[in-house]
């Protein structure tokens, strides 16, 4: 599966969830993927789902920053 196949059926219902699992399943480029996801839904004119994803993002670059925290000594 790539990130592309990637949908809103295989995600955990919370987006802070669904970003861990995005984050173990994909690693690094999740975070510009959660925002195509947002940008797709937006362009389609399915507005519930956009705000799900940017929370997601949302959620990955927390993640992302806190990992950076806890490297910096």
């Amino acid at each position: 599966m790539t990130v592309h196949e990637f949908s809103l059926d295989r995600i955990a219902a919370d987006p802070e969830k669904g970003a861990e699992q995005m984050q173990r399943l994909f690693g690094g480029d999740v975070d510009e993927a959660a925002l195509r996801q947002a940008q797709h839904f937006i362009a389609i004119d399915a507005m519930d789902q956009p705000h799900f994803w940017l929370e997601v993002r949302a959620h990955l670059r927390e993640m992302e920053l806190r990992g950076r925290m806890g490297t910096v000594h």
